[in-house]
């Protein structure tokens, strides 16, 4: 659940004293995903991302947050949430080790970053966001388009191999 992931990067942000906003929080959980499902060919998390003039957005964070503004969000979240007929715990509960070595590289790259910084990565040519809304504004991005990108990433890292 996006819920879980958000408060293990919320927790990581008050541990580190780095600041997490609303924005930085939707970001990170988008790299995350991304990284994931590169590393493992499996989301990281259930609910959709849809492609926002922002950039990627996670609808339930954006509920859940959006009171904070672009304020830091200074508490771990502590509810429970029900979906598919599952109940997840928000505080840090029931994620693997692989799904926690993924939050924790993903915070390796992007913790100290702004949300505004990591919105304008987001927005890269060619990125999921990208190729989906140039196609319309507020659309899933699809699977797929996560797989372009870290195909083309890895033609990247070949040829950098290669020169070196």
């Amino acid at each position: 659940s996006a819920i879980v992931v958000a408060a293990h990067f919320i927790e990581l942000g008050l541990e580190q004293s780095k600041t997490v906003t609303p924005m930085k929080l939707q970001k990170l959980i988008y790299l995350a995903h991304g990284i994931h499902l590169a590393r493992f060919d499996t989301p990281l998390i259930n609910e959709d991302i849809e492609a926002w003039s922002y950039g990627p957005v996670i609808r339930t964070i954006y509920d859940v947050f959006k009171s904070w503004g672009n304020q830091p969000i200074t508490e771990i979240p502590e509810f429970e949430v029900r979906i598919g007929g599952k109940l997840f715990r928000s505080h840090l509960g029931s994620l693997t080790e692989d799904e926690m070595d993924t939050i924790k590289l993903a915070w390796e790259i992007g913790g100290e970053l702004t949300g505004p910084q990591l919105s304008n990565w987001s927005h890269s040519i060619g990125s999921p966001w990208e190729m989906t809304y140039k196609i319309g504004g507020n659309k899933k991005i699809e699977k797929e388009e996560w797989k372009k990108e870290e195909e083309k990433r890895r033609k990247r890292r070949r040829k950098k191999k290669k020169k070196n």
